[in-house]
C-alpha cells in the first residue's frame, strides 16, 4: 500500500513538473515579444515609462505600448512588428476610450455580452477592436477607429460561419 501512495506522490511531483514546464515554454514568447515592443516604444517615441503590451495581427502584427510620456500624460505608441517601427503615436486623450466605444454602438449593435476590446492597427490607422455576442447571438469583431470613433469594418460569425 506505502508503495502505491509513494508512487502517486511521485507521479503527481512529475504531472506539476510537466505542467510548469509547459507553461514556462507557452508564455516566454508573448513575454519576449513584450520586452521587445517596450524597449523598442522607449527608444523611438515620446514614452519615459512603459507600462502595458498588447499585440494586435489583422492583416500585419503590430505591438501597442500604452505609458506615460515626461509630462506624466499618457501616450499609446504603436509599432509595426516587421521593421519596429513606430507607425503611430498619440495621447490617450487625443482618441476615445474604451468606455466611450462600448457605449456608443451598444444600442447599435445589439450587444448582449462583450467579449474583449483592445487596441489595434489596420489600414494605417490606430483602431479599438471590439469583440462581442450580439443579441442574435453572433460573435461580432467591430473595428472603431481610435480618433474619430466612427466604425471602420465588422465581421460577424453565426454557427454556420461568416454572417456579414
Amino acid at each position: 500500500m506505502k508503495k502505491w501512495i509513494k508512487l502517486g506522490i511521485g507521479l503527481l511531483i512529475i504531472v506539476a513538473i510537466a505542467i510548469s514546464i509547459l507553461l514556462y515554454f507557452s508564455i516566454q514568447p508573448y513575454k519576449d515579444k513584450e520586452d521587445l515592443a517596450f524597449s523598442v516604444a522607449l527608444e523611438k517615441s515620446g514614452l519615459e515609462s512603459a507600462e502595458d503590451f498588447e499585440w494586435f495581427r489583422y492583416k500585419e502584427e503590430y505591438y501597442i505600448v500604452t505609458g506615460n510620456n515626461r509630462a506624466g500624460e499618457e501616450m499609446i505608441v504603436w509599432i509595426d512588428t516587421e521593421n519596429l517601427n513606430i507607425v503611430a503615436e498619440h495621447k490617450a486623450s487625443e482618441g476615445i476610450t474604451k468606455e466611450e466605444v462600448i457605449q456608443s454602438f451598444k444600442e447599435e449593435w445589439d450587444i448582449s455580452e462583450v467579449i474583449d476590446i483592445k487596441l489595434g492597427y489596420a489600414d494605417k490607422r490606430p483602431l479599438w477592436e471590439l469583440t462581442f455576442i450580439d443579441d442574435s447571438k453572433r460573435y461580432t469583431f467591430l473595428q472603431v477607429s481610435f480618433l474619430t470613433g466612427d466604425w471602420i469594418r465588422y465581421y460577424q460569425y453565426s454557427q454556420g460561419g461568416v454572417s456579414s
